[in-house]
């Protein structure tokens, strides 16, 4: 009789997330999310800034939250500079450049959750507000009305772009699958970066393919502009940064 087939081989998670690894990058056991994110670092060599004490917690769940500390880990763990500079320069010599080195298929089933966001943002932020225009070309009495009638037209806006954020969650697949305290704290996140999930893995489920979702989309609408994704992520993290000093304040 043949042989049996050998084994698929079973690596350690990953050392900087403990995620599922993919096999050996750049000297260590790591995912596929981590081996392109300390490539992209090395390769572009960005620079990285944490918004807190240059000590957060990496995992799968928090790990886009902060790239500083991120791919601080991955050196710690042990991942190699050269080992990128090496594989990047044998690549140059080895396999002609193509003008998109990546391609994006999008699946029915990523073309469907496309879709579902879009008709979801469609019906709950059909058009933008409108402040209407102001002049200050008027006496100090008329300008301090102007002021308090501006103050009341943003606290309505405010008061509306809450009310349509949570029309546009409940929208979305799969959010009201979740407890409703979790939906509750993610609707708070969206404003005040709180967030203390009861069921992290859950939700972090469903953010993956949403994830997905949008980097298919981008990609194939900017196929010229390869780095527009992860700039978007990194837009992300600084807006979070920003309304946790805000909260916090």
């Amino acid at each position: 009789p043949p042989p049996p087939p050998p084994l698929p081989r079973i690596y350690k998670p990953c050392f900087v997330c403990q995620d599922k690894s993919s096999g050996y990058h750049y000297g260590v056991s790591a995912c596929e999310g981590c081996k392109g994110f300390f490539r992209r670092s090395i390769q572009k060599n960005m620079v990285y800034t944490c918004h807190r004490d240059k000590n957060c917690i990496i995992n799968k769940v928090t790990r886009n939250r902060c790239q500083y500390c991120r791919l601080q880990k991955c050196f710690e763990v042990g991942m190699s500079k050269e080992s990128v500079r090496n594989d990047r320069n044998k690549k140059k010599k080895d396999v002609p450049k193509p003008e998109c080195s990546e391609s994006y298929i999008v699946t029915p089933e990523v073309e469907e959750l496309i879709e579902k966001v879009r008709k979801a943002h469609q019906e709950t932020f059909p058009a933008l507000c409108q402040l209407g225009k102001y002049t200050t070309k008027n006496s100090s009495e008329q300008r301090v009305s102007l002021d308090i009638d501006l103050w009341d037209k943003f606290s309505e806006l405010s008061t509306k772009c809450i009310i349509k954020t949570v029309e546009f969650a409940k929208q979305l697949p799969g959010f009201t699958t979740l407890t409703i305290a979790d939906q509750i704290t993610l609707l708070k996140a969206a404003c005040l970066d709180i967030l203390d999930l009861e069921q992290p893995d859950r939700v972090d489920k469903l953010q993956e393919p949403l994830l997905e979702a949008l980097k298919v989309y981008v990609r194939k609408r900017r196929p010229n502009r390869p780095h527009m994704f992860p700039k978007m992520l990194m837009k992300i993290t600084d807006l979070r940064s920003i309304s946790a000093k805000a909260a916090a304040g």
